[in-house]
């Protein structure tokens, strides 16, 4: 993909899908990132420091989960040197925050519409809601700063329909009493190096803080006041890092909660990466997450790959949930037919375990290839689906005349 120390345009599919609900159809953005590793010494010893600049971006339209052809016009043109990268990242429509994330890479993967490898495939998942409660809990006191000062309680409310949030903490700082006031809103995270990060808490507005006398230190309290900015950009710091690294625990626990309920018990795949589009506020003050996963290749597979050897998914459809999805309404008419007719009878439930038995190496290999799935879609799933769908309909009809009779 470079060219004399240039990075050359890169090209390649994009697909959306649902968990439940129908598939997206509209604008998404694909976006090239430079990666690279800096160097600071300035007072403080040598650090190192990593830092992502936007390059190059492309938006495309997708619809109905189909694969989406997409192409950028000029890749990142910095020299080829040493400790820079490249990364990938696709938004959908408006919402600030990512559908996918490669994160830091060498290179790409080979850049060519139809090879699955390279496929960027993302899945919007149900939203999350984390109430005011949940995160006050999660934001365990006391803390402590790195020069010793304890936050030894810390309330956060909401005021909505405001997304900006309040944080509220008391503690000691030597002999006075302080109370700390924090402005800050709680965002889509669009790190491309540390793609554990989904969510991150962001300053808001200015942030204060007052001191107290507390015993004997009423001369302390006074001139910790006058000195009070010092003190306040370090606690700003150290307690948004410190909300931020609460949420995204909570926010992975979330997912992996949401995955379990699909039947795939050991959380996300490798490769599979989460992610939040957007994070808005209820009218009671809870926040609602929309988050996303997403990966280089089939979703699908990945998830079928991580099944341990002899398990079954929710509904046992292996072929038709690496065609559809876990929750299309093709899967949910099987499902139901399944339970109701196939394990109703002897001859239904050893044909339901001859296919648990063959059918996810089957659906592992129809997951890689768009054409296998495109066919296994129209030539055997749908037509079942609808065979189906019509003999529901008849047994309707037909319990109906019977009644009229």
């Amino acid at each position: 993909m470079s060219n004399g120390g240039r990075i050359m345009p890169y090209s390649s599919e994009v697909r959306v899908s649902n968990q439940s609900g129908p598939t997206y159809s509209g604008p998404v953005t694909l976006k090239l990132w430079e990666i690279f590793t800096t160097f600071n010494d300035s007072g403080r010893g040598n650090q190192t420091q990593d830092e992502q600049v936007d390059q190059d971006s492309v938006t495309v339209t997708v619809a109905g989960g189909a694969n989406t052809a997409f192409a950028t016009t000029d890749g990142p043109t910095y020299a080829a040197r040493s400790n820079h990268d490249i990364g990938l990242s696709a938004y959908q429509g408006a919402l600030p925050g990512p559908l996918f994330r490669s994160g830091r890479l060498a290179s790409l993967p080979p850049g060519a519409p139809g090879d699955p490898s390279s496929l960027v495939d993302t899945m919007l998942l149900d939203s999350v809601v984390f109430t005011m409660a949940g995160i006050n809990a999660a934001v365990t006191t006391p803390i402590t700063l790195s020069d010793g000062t304890t936050v030894t309680s810390f309330v956060i409310t909401s005021a909505p329909p405001s997304r900006t949030l309040t944080g509220t903490a008391t503690g000691l700082y030597g002999r006075a009493v302080y109370t700390y006031t924090l402005p800050f809103t709680i965002d889509p995270s669009d790190d491309q190096i540390d793609l554990t990060s989904v969510l991150e808490a962001n300053l808001a507005g200015t942030a204060t803080i007052t001191f107290a006398a507390g015993p004997g230190g009423g001369f302390q309290a006074l001139l910790d006041n006058l000195f009070s900015s010092l003190f306040i950009g370090q606690v700003n710091t150290q307690v948004l890092g410190t909300i931020t690294k609460t949420l995204n625990t909570s926010a992975a626990a979330a997912a992996a909660a949401a995955v379990a309920a699909k039947g795939f018990s050991g959380g996300l795949p490798p490769g599979v990466i989460l992610d939040v589009r957007s994070v808005g506020v209820a009218s009671n003050g809870d926040l609602v997450l929309l988050p996303a996963v997403g990966t280089f290749g089939s979703i699908a597979s990945k998830f079928l790959a991580a099944l341990p050897s002899g398990t079954t998914t929710p509904s046992g459809c292996f072929i038709a949930t690496a065609v559809f999805g876990p929750n299309a309404p093709e899967i949910e008419l099987l499902r139901e037919f399944r339970t109701k007719h196939l394990l109703s009878n002897r001859a239904g439930r050893l044909f339901v375990r001859v296919y648990e038995f063959i059918s996810p190496s089957l659906a592992r290999v129809v997951s890689r290839s768009p054409l296998l799935r495109l066919l296994t879609r129209r030539l055997l799933i749908q037509p079942i689906a609808a065979l189906i769908q019509r003999s529901n309909i008849q047994s309707i009809v037909d319990c109906r005349g019977r009644r009229d009779r």
